[in-house]
């Protein structure tokens, strides 16, 4: 189910979680398709998480 979506930028909503679930990010970067709102998830992202950042 996409909620809100661009062209190449897909934000799915986390529904019907148990309350012990852990929350996670994931990423699917594509150089070629590079996009500013890809670009700010990413740094966000490394600044959130950096041990998690490759």
């Amino acid at each position: 189910m996409k909620r809100f979506a661009s062209e190449r930028i897909v934000y799915r909503p986390l529904a019907d979680a148990p309350d012990s679930a852990s929350t996670g990010l994931s990423l699917a970067y594509m150089a070629d398709a590079h996009s500013p709102a890809g670009g700010s998830f990413r740094r966000v992202a490394a600044r959130g998480y950096p041990q998690a950042h490759t």
